[in-house]
Protein backbone atom coordinates (compact mmCIF):
# COMPACT_ATOMS: atom_id res chain seq x y z
CA UNK A 1 0.00 0.00 0.00
CA UNK A 2 1.09 3.58 -0.56
CA UNK A 3 0.71 6.67 1.60
CA UNK A 4 0.50 10.35 0.74
CA UNK A 5 4.21 10.95 1.45
CA UNK A 6 5.41 8.26 -0.95
CA UNK A 7 7.06 9.37 -4.21
CA UNK A 8 5.77 7.83 -7.42
CA UNK A 9 8.83 6.83 -9.48
CA UNK A 10 8.84 5.38 -13.00
CA UNK A 11 12.01 3.30 -13.23
CA UNK A 12 11.81 3.16 -17.02
CA UNK A 13 12.18 6.93 -17.52
CA UNK A 14 15.65 8.44 -17.34
CA UNK A 15 14.43 11.90 -16.28
CA UNK A 16 12.50 10.48 -13.32
CA UNK A 17 15.43 8.32 -12.24
CA UNK A 18 17.81 11.28 -12.34
CA UNK A 19 15.35 13.32 -10.27
CA UNK A 20 15.07 10.39 -7.84
CA UNK A 21 18.87 10.28 -7.53
CA UNK A 22 18.87 13.96 -6.56
CA UNK A 23 16.27 13.20 -3.88
CA UNK A 24 18.62 10.49 -2.57
CA UNK A 25 21.57 12.92 -2.61
CA UNK A 26 23.78 10.22 -4.11
CA UNK A 27 26.54 9.75 -6.68
CA UNK A 28 24.75 7.88 -9.39
CA UNK A 29 25.56 6.16 -12.70
CA UNK A 30 22.53 5.16 -14.75
CA UNK A 31 21.85 3.35 -18.02
CA UNK A 32 18.21 3.16 -19.11
CA UNK A 33 17.87 0.49 -21.80
CA UNK A 34 15.10 0.64 -24.39
CA UNK A 35 13.68 -2.87 -24.84
CA UNK A 36 11.24 -1.90 -27.59
CA UNK A 37 8.64 -3.96 -25.70
CA UNK A 38 5.47 -2.44 -24.30
CA UNK A 39 5.40 -2.25 -20.50
CA UNK A 40 8.84 -3.82 -20.03
CA UNK A 41 11.90 -1.80 -19.06
CA UNK A 42 15.37 -2.39 -17.63
CA UNK A 43 17.91 -0.09 -16.02
CA UNK A 44 21.48 -0.64 -14.83
CA UNK A 45 22.47 1.52 -11.89
CA UNK A 46 25.56 2.04 -9.72
CA UNK A 47 25.50 4.31 -6.68
CA UNK A 48 27.40 5.32 -3.58
CA UNK A 49 25.95 4.59 -0.11
CA UNK A 50 22.59 6.27 0.33
CA UNK A 51 19.13 6.11 1.82
CA UNK A 52 16.19 6.42 -0.53
CA UNK A 53 13.04 8.35 0.30
CA UNK A 54 9.89 6.32 0.69
CA UNK A 55 8.63 5.64 -2.82
CA UNK A 56 6.57 3.35 -5.03
CA UNK A 57 5.97 2.54 -8.69
CA UNK A 58 2.85 1.73 -10.67
CA UNK A 59 4.87 -1.14 -12.17
CA UNK A 60 6.20 -4.34 -10.62
CA UNK A 61 9.95 -4.04 -9.97
CA UNK A 62 12.45 -6.89 -9.98
CA UNK A 63 15.77 -5.82 -8.46
CA UNK A 64 18.87 -7.89 -9.30
CA UNK A 65 22.00 -7.31 -7.20
CA UNK A 66 25.29 -7.19 -9.12
CA UNK A 67 27.51 -6.42 -6.11
CA UNK A 68 27.60 -7.97 -2.66
CA UNK A 69 26.65 -5.76 0.30
CA UNK A 70 26.37 -6.10 4.07
CA UNK A 71 23.94 -4.64 6.56
CA UNK A 72 21.72 -2.89 4.06
CA UNK A 73 18.12 -2.27 5.17
CA UNK A 74 14.94 -2.54 3.18
CA UNK A 75 11.36 -1.76 4.11
CA UNK A 76 8.50 -3.19 2.04
CA UNK A 77 4.90 -2.30 2.81
CA UNK A 78 5.82 -1.36 6.39
CA UNK A 79 7.97 -4.45 7.07
CA UNK A 80 11.68 -3.82 7.79
CA UNK A 81 14.49 -6.30 7.20
CA UNK A 82 18.29 -6.18 7.35
CA UNK A 83 19.82 -7.72 4.23
CA UNK A 84 23.23 -9.01 3.15
CA UNK A 85 22.73 -9.43 -0.61
CA UNK A 86 25.13 -11.44 -2.73
CA UNK A 87 25.68 -11.16 -6.46
CA UNK A 88 22.63 -12.63 -8.19
CA UNK A 89 20.20 -12.12 -5.31
CA UNK A 90 16.88 -10.53 -6.22
CA UNK A 91 14.14 -8.54 -4.50
CA UNK A 92 10.61 -7.94 -5.78
CA UNK A 93 8.64 -4.77 -5.15
CA UNK A 94 5.06 -5.15 -6.41
CA UNK A 95 3.25 -2.25 -8.02
CA UNK A 96 2.00 0.43 -5.62
CA UNK A 97 3.86 -1.00 -2.61
CA UNK A 98 5.86 1.46 -0.49
CA UNK A 99 9.60 0.83 -0.61
CA UNK A 100 12.50 2.30 1.36
CA UNK A 101 16.12 1.17 1.03
CA UNK A 102 19.28 2.09 2.94
CA UNK A 103 22.58 1.00 1.32
CA UNK A 104 25.66 1.22 3.57
CA UNK A 105 28.18 0.51 0.78
CA UNK A 106 28.61 1.13 -2.94
CA UNK A 107 25.86 -0.67 -4.78
CA UNK A 108 25.28 -1.98 -8.30
CA UNK A 109 22.25 -3.65 -9.78
CA UNK A 110 19.57 -3.94 -12.41
CA UNK A 111 15.89 -3.13 -12.10
CA UNK A 112 13.38 -4.80 -14.42
CA UNK A 113 10.04 -2.96 -14.54
CA UNK A 114 6.83 -4.67 -15.65
CA UNK A 115 3.38 -3.20 -16.14
CA UNK A 116 0.76 -5.36 -14.36
CA UNK A 117 -1.22 -5.87 -17.59
CA UNK A 118 1.77 -7.70 -19.08
CA UNK A 119 1.43 -10.41 -16.43
CA UNK A 120 -2.32 -10.75 -17.00
CA UNK A 121 -1.68 -11.43 -20.70
CA UNK A 122 0.08 -14.69 -19.69
CA UNK A 123 -2.98 -16.01 -17.87
CA UNK A 124 -5.44 -18.28 -19.66
CA UNK A 125 -8.51 -16.83 -17.95
CA UNK A 126 -9.68 -13.26 -18.56
CA UNK A 127 -8.64 -11.33 -15.46
CA UNK A 128 -8.23 -7.77 -14.28
CA UNK A 129 -4.48 -7.03 -13.89
CA UNK A 130 -5.21 -5.60 -10.42
CA UNK A 131 -6.32 -9.07 -9.29
CA UNK A 132 -2.87 -10.54 -9.90
CA UNK A 133 -1.07 -9.88 -6.64
CA UNK A 134 2.69 -10.32 -6.45
CA UNK A 135 4.23 -11.00 -3.03
CA UNK A 136 6.65 -8.35 -1.70
CA UNK A 137 9.95 -10.25 -1.55
CA UNK A 138 13.07 -9.32 0.39
CA UNK A 139 16.49 -10.22 -0.98
CA UNK A 140 16.92 -13.89 -1.78
CA UNK A 141 18.64 -16.04 -4.44
CA UNK A 142 16.81 -16.73 -7.70
CA UNK A 143 19.23 -18.04 -10.33
CA UNK A 144 16.61 -18.03 -13.11
CA UNK A 145 15.77 -14.34 -12.75
CA UNK A 146 19.46 -13.50 -12.41
CA UNK A 147 20.31 -15.39 -15.59
CA UNK A 148 17.50 -13.76 -17.57
CA UNK A 149 18.47 -10.31 -16.32
CA UNK A 150 22.14 -10.74 -17.23
CA UNK A 151 21.22 -12.09 -20.68
CA UNK A 152 18.96 -9.08 -21.32
CA UNK A 153 21.58 -6.60 -20.13
CA UNK A 154 24.33 -8.21 -22.21
CA UNK A 155 22.20 -8.19 -25.36
CA UNK A 156 21.00 -4.62 -24.86
CA UNK A 157 24.57 -3.42 -24.44
CA UNK A 158 25.59 -5.07 -27.72
CA UNK A 159 24.35 -4.99 -31.29
CA UNK A 160 22.76 -8.44 -30.88
CA UNK A 161 19.48 -7.31 -29.29
CA UNK A 162 16.13 -7.28 -31.08
CA UNK A 163 12.54 -7.41 -29.88
CA UNK A 164 12.09 -11.07 -30.76
CA UNK A 165 15.07 -12.00 -28.58
CA UNK A 166 13.81 -9.72 -25.81
CA UNK A 167 10.38 -11.36 -25.81
CA UNK A 168 11.96 -14.82 -25.73
CA UNK A 169 13.63 -13.84 -22.44
CA UNK A 170 10.76 -11.90 -20.89
CA UNK A 171 8.18 -14.64 -21.48
CA UNK A 172 9.80 -17.22 -19.12
CA UNK A 173 10.42 -14.42 -16.60
CA UNK A 174 6.71 -13.54 -16.55
CA UNK A 175 5.66 -17.18 -16.16
CA UNK A 176 8.21 -17.68 -13.38
CA UNK A 177 6.89 -14.63 -11.50
CA UNK A 178 3.32 -15.92 -11.74
CA UNK A 179 4.32 -19.43 -10.68
CA UNK A 180 6.58 -18.53 -7.76
CA UNK A 181 5.67 -15.05 -6.54
CA UNK A 182 1.94 -14.60 -7.11
CA UNK A 183 -0.47 -14.92 -4.16
CA UNK A 184 -2.56 -17.48 -6.05
CA UNK A 185 -2.01 -19.97 -8.84
CA UNK A 186 -3.21 -19.17 -12.34
CA UNK A 187 -3.69 -21.25 -15.45
CA UNK A 188 -0.91 -20.21 -17.80
CA UNK A 189 -1.60 -20.06 -21.53
CA UNK A 190 -0.28 -23.21 -23.21
CA UNK A 191 0.14 -24.08 -26.87
CA UNK A 192 0.67 -27.81 -27.03
CA UNK A 193 0.06 -28.62 -30.69
CA UNK A 194 2.41 -26.12 -32.30
CA UNK A 195 1.82 -24.54 -35.70
CA UNK A 196 0.41 -26.37 -38.72
CA UNK A 197 3.26 -27.18 -41.11
CA UNK A 198 2.16 -24.59 -43.69
CA UNK A 199 2.07 -21.81 -41.06
CA UNK A 200 5.47 -22.86 -39.72
CA UNK A 201 6.92 -22.62 -43.22
CA UNK A 202 5.36 -19.17 -43.70
CA UNK A 203 6.74 -18.02 -40.32
CA UNK A 204 10.25 -19.23 -41.19
CA UNK A 205 10.05 -17.51 -44.58
CA UNK A 206 8.92 -14.30 -42.89
CA UNK A 207 11.86 -14.40 -40.45
CA UNK A 208 14.35 -15.01 -43.25
CA UNK A 209 12.91 -12.15 -45.30
CA UNK A 210 13.11 -9.71 -42.38
CA UNK A 211 16.39 -10.67 -40.71
CA UNK A 212 17.64 -7.09 -40.89
CA UNK A 213 14.54 -5.72 -39.17
CA UNK A 214 13.61 -5.47 -35.50
CA UNK A 215 10.66 -7.89 -35.66
CA UNK A 216 8.63 -9.04 -32.66
CA UNK A 217 6.21 -11.84 -31.84
CA UNK A 218 3.33 -9.42 -32.37
CA UNK A 219 4.31 -9.16 -36.04
CA UNK A 220 3.48 -12.84 -36.45
CA UNK A 221 0.01 -12.33 -34.98
CA UNK A 222 -0.64 -9.56 -37.48
CA UNK A 223 0.41 -11.91 -40.33
CA UNK A 224 -2.12 -14.50 -39.07
CA UNK A 225 0.41 -17.17 -38.19
CA UNK A 226 0.96 -16.67 -34.46
CA UNK A 227 3.85 -18.55 -32.92
CA UNK A 228 2.85 -17.86 -29.30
Amino acid sequence: MTNNNSLNVDYSLEAEMLSFAQACNVDFELAVHQTGLEGRGIIHVSNSPCETPRHHSTKHLVIIHLKSETRSERQLDGQLQVENPSVGDIAIIPANIDHWHAMRQDSEGMVLSLEPKILSACVREAIDPDRIEIVPTFTQPDPLIYGIGVALKTALESSQYNRLYGESLYDPLLIHLLHRYATRKFLIRQYNDGLPKYKLQRAIAYIQAHLAENISLRDFDEKNYPIV
